[in-house]
């Protein structure tokens, strides 16, 4: 799960400060430049993007066997699934993050009293929950028929939060090519056991149950990985009460996220049915997808800004700019294109009924889904100056806003209606963010340089219109001409400076050098 920006009301200054100490390495790791910086993020798009392909993928198998209402039950289920994930987990990963990556002297303690911690309020808290599985279902899904799915995901929810936990520990040691394999090798086997599993039974349930066995492997071998980089030392409460203290008042922004992110498919299924439900799961998963794009600097930003704000805020500013410059440069013409490819793809993949709206939704949802990629790398800055207290309150705001928009256009326009508030609900927080972040940093936002990569983007329509057609090979065509179009236009208009240009072919060595696709002679040793 993409991380959300945590936040903290006014009476977690105190908890800031009681952690204050550790945020200043005392034992920093060998220093890394925009390069390892730029390959890091590489790595670690690879492991998020199958992870994020799984609402795709499954999408015809889905829709083929029991119909788009089918799939939409499917969408709410996941959906209820990160919503306790969010409430369980305690946002535990990241303090151990903060804690080992200002101090790794400390991790064997740190990781194991975390992790048992996790551990313990997990199972508190699915105890606390399973008796209720019947009404959830009632109330969130409409269908009192589906407590045994809730009740599994509880199991689902245990084991992924231990894998959480583990993979967040190579976070704090900046090993983000041995978090990929782990992360790729779990994404893609369980994606395969879902297809499999559900390809021979039709019934979601078994599809659930095969996750949470897949899940329980997981936890278990990425345990004994992640312990041989920290090592296991006895727990203790002072490293647990400093965790909760770091960790529970950022809750009610996680909260946030997800009734930003996910409560628009309940509030769909409550006014339009689980078949809309599914015609607007599958435009998400698709517009969603562009915050691929950003999400690999959720992995590597947050814990490179924690290491440079207190000792060299000015290179960890140029990595906040660098990291926002490079997701706007793709998420403007994914967005762009959706408009295009949505249609004639979701209705390969999926149906006609599908792709009906898909077009106007598709760019709706990518348009908002942007602007909180962009919000999360303002985050940083105020993650840095300590200072987040703002980002729960406008979260709060946002996520009122959109489910008020979508109570009120919901049964006056349909799922468009919820496109619309994930658009207003982002944009309204990304704008209150800026305007925060400015007190602390003034970060450059390159309006020139937008301006080209939207130029760019219209003319590269021109080319995939013509070519698109519900094929797969015109799709692909289509994408793939666009692509070249843009850059291509980027490249006319001089959008890149020499600078920029030089660090894509120092990343594009490091990234080849350290896949061992390419050894640079004389670069030295890769971490």
């Amino acid at each position: 799960m993409a991380d959300a920006p945590e936040q903290k009301a006014d009476a977690n200054e105190a908890a800031a400060s009681s952690v204050e100490a550790s945020t200043t390495p005392k034992a920093p790791a060998k220093k890394r430049g925009v390069g390892e910086f730029l390959a890091d993020n590489a790595i670690v798009s690879i492991a998020l993007l199958i992870g994020k392909l799984r609402g795709i993928v499954t999408l015809p198998l889905i829709v083929g066997a029991i119909g788009t209402a089918g799939y939409g039950t499917w969408a709410q289920i996941l959906a209820f699934t990160t919503l306790l994930s969010v409430i369980i987990s305690w946002n535990l990963h990241l303090p151990l993050i903060r804690f080992i990556a200002a101090d790794r002297s400390k991790a064997p303690n740190v990781y194991t009293s975390i992790l048992v911690l996790e551990m313990m309020m997990t199972v508190l808290s699915a105890a606390a929950l399973l008796p209720f599985s019947k009404q959830a279902s009632a109330l969130l899904l409409g269908d009192t028929g589906l407590e045994r799915h809730l009740a599994v995901s509880l199991v689902l929810v245990f084991f992924s939060n231990v894998r959480l936990m583990n993979l967040n520990v190579y976070r704090a040691y900046n090993r983000f090519l041995a978090r990929s394999v782990v992360e790729v090798s779990a994404q893609t086997l369980e994606l395969g056991v879902i297809l499999v599993v559900f390809a021979v039974t039709k019934n979601l349930l078994y599809a659930l149950i095969a996750m949470a066995a897949w899940a329980a492997i997981v936890a278990a071998v990425s345990t004994w990985h992640a312990s041989r980089l920290t090592g296991f030392a006895k727990p203790d409460r002072a490293t647990m009460r400093r965790a909760m203290a770091y960790a529970v008042p950022l809750l009610p922004s996680l909260l946030s996220f997800w009734i930003l992110d996910r409560s628009d498919r309940f509030l769909i299924g409550r006014f339009l049915g689980p078949t809309e439900v599914g015609i607007y799961s599958a435009s998400y998963a698709l517009g969603g997808l562009v915050l691929q794009a950003q999400a690999p600097f959720q992995m590597t930003l947050f814990p490179k800004v924690a290491q440079l704000w207190d000792t060299d805020r000015a290179t960890a500013k140029r990595y906040i700019e660098l990291s926002n410059k490079f997701f706007l440069t793709l998420a403007i013409p994914f967005t762009a294109a959706c408009g295009v490819v949505a249609p004639a793809l979701l209705d390969k993949l999926g149906n006609a009924e599908i792709a009906a709206q898909s077009a106007i939704l598709t760019v709706l949802i990518s348009a908002g889904v942007s602007l909180w990629g962009v919000t999360i790398t303002q985050s940083q800055i105020l993650h840095g100056a300590r200072s987040t207290g703002i980002q729960g309150m406008t979260s709060l705001v946002a996520a009122a806003v959109n489910v008020v928009i979508n109570v009120v256009l919901l049964p006056r326009i349909g799922v468009v209606g919820a496109a619309v508030a994930t658009l207003a609900a982002y944009g309204l927080q990304c704008f209150v963010l800026a305007r925060a972040a400015r007190k602390h940093l003034l970060i450059l936002y390159y309006p020139v340089y937008l301006a080209k990569c939207l130029f760019a983007s219209f003319v590269m329509l021109v080319p995939m219109s013509l070519l698109i057609a519900k094929n797969v090979w015109a799709i692909a065509a289509a994408v793939v001409t666009g692509a070249i179009t843009y850059f291509v236009m980027l490249i006319a208009v001089r959008a890149f400076d020499a600078e920029e240009r030089a660090f894509a072919v120092r990343g594009l060595n490091k990234v080849l050098r350290r896949t061992g696709v390419h050894k640079n002679a004389g670069s030295g040793t890769s971490q």
